[in-house]
């Protein structure tokens, strides 16, 4: 047996006999029919209903169309309710889901050390891309983060919905950072002479100008008075100084290099953090070097925990090169550079010699520098009883 959609008309206009006869003639089964004060009612079938609207746009009548009380027509309309309760059911749970669960690490306050070695950290406690949020001990992250990179000195992981934010602090490397409530002396780095001297916290015992070696104190964590009582304190402070230091740097005329051969694209569908393969083939392409790009769907301005990851591997072979003196020159030249922007950036280079080598192999360049910088760091101390 089949059920069809009924739905009530009722038509208002001075062209109803018009109208009425189209009907007639179009065969459309009209059920119910009355015409009673200017007015014509009647009832079709729904897959009728386009039909009838035309014939009344070409009559130029008014067409009204009413719900009908039928027992077919309620099962429709109810149909209808239970798809939008349906709907607003599945979107609840889904935003349940969602605030519940890992979708996106964000990392922040890292400088010299890598997301990707927090992140490592964090998943060893639990805290990975799909993970259920309510089952994870956010403070045993935080110390596994501490405990797994020593150079991290503070940690903390909260949540908000489904973001996971780490924050961390590294350490002072250069400084020696130690905790504050510890003791502690601030000693030389180098052999210099004293530029400059802030001492924060402790007894100065150097002054500008003064010559002082490696491991020598320059700010004292103790403290004495006249009655020749003293206190114990972490010394804190910053000292510049003027120092030497000599870096060799070699460039030989014969040398292997990359040369890039072919490349590969491997594609995945990202799942909560799964990584659902998009071909068939290898996985991996060992000896060659790998770029991951990551594009996630977005919806009404929020990113989803869904999107594409687009691995591209390039291969490669060494291939041997002969340099001639000049293009080794200006390698060096280049290595140079990099060295002092990457070590001298946080200090001022005041004086720089460079000597030349040729060998029948290699350039060597010998460059002495004449350095202005920190020379602090903090040595813990235990004071005799």
């Amino acid at each position: 047996m089949k059920l069809r959609r009924i739905i009530s008309f009722r038509v208002c206009g001075t062209e109803l006999n018009q109208f009425i006869n189209a009907v007639r003639n179009s065969g459309i089964v009209c059920m119910s029919q009355q015409c009673s004060f200017g007015e014509y009612t009647g009832k079709i079938y729904y897959s009728d209903y386009r039909v009838l609207s035309e014939i009344a746009e070409r009559c130029r009548v008014d067409l009204y169309v009413q719900e009908s009380n039928s027992k077919i027509f309620r099962v429709f309309r109810y149909r209808t309710r239970y798809g939008i309760i349906a709907g607003i059911i599945i979107s609840g749970l889904f935003i349940f889901y969602m605030s519940n669960t890992v979708v996106k690490i964000e990392v922040n306050g890292n400088v010299n050390i890598s997301s990707e070695q927090i992140l490592n950290a964090v998943s060893m406690a639990g805290v990975k891309h799909g993970a259920f949020i309510p089952n994870l001990d956010l403070s045993a992250s935080e110390l596994k983060i501490k405990r797994e990179i020593g150079e991290i000195s503070w940690a903390a992981v909260r949540n908000r919905g489904g973001l996971i934010i780490i924050d961390v602090k590294e350490a002072n490397l250069n400084s020696g950072s130690v905790h504050s409530n510890i003791p502690c002396n601030i000693i030389s780095l180098k052999d210099a002479q004293i530029y400059s001297v802030k001492p924060f916290r402790g007894m100065c015992e150097v002054k500008k100008g003064d010559a002082v070696g490696k491991g020598d104190i320059l700010i004292s964590g103790i403290q004495t008075n006249g009655k020749n009582n003293f206190t114990i304190a972490h010394a804190e402070g910053e000292v510049t100084g003027d120092y030497e230091e000599t870096q060799t740097f070699v460039r030989y005329f014969e040398n292997e290099v990359k040369e890039y051969t072919d490349t590969a694209t491997r594609r995945y569908f990202s799942f909560f953090g799964y990584k659902i393969p998009l071909f068939i083939g290898e996985k991996y392409f060992p000896g060659a070097d790998c770029s991951e790009k990551v594009n996630m769907f977005k919806a009404a301005g929020y990113e989803l925990p869904l999107g594409i990851i687009t691995e591209k591997f390039k291969n490669y072979e060494f291939i041997s090169i002969t340099e001639s003196v000049e293009e080794a020159t200006e390698f060096l030249k280049n290595q140079i550079n990099m060295y002092e922007n990457n070590f001298y950036a946080d200090c001022e280079i005041l004086d720089k010699k460079i000597s030349e080598k040729t060998y029948e192999d290699r350039i060597e360049y010998e460059v002495k520098y004449l350095i202005r910088g920190r020379i602090d760091t903090e040595k813990i101390f235990f004071p005799e009883k």
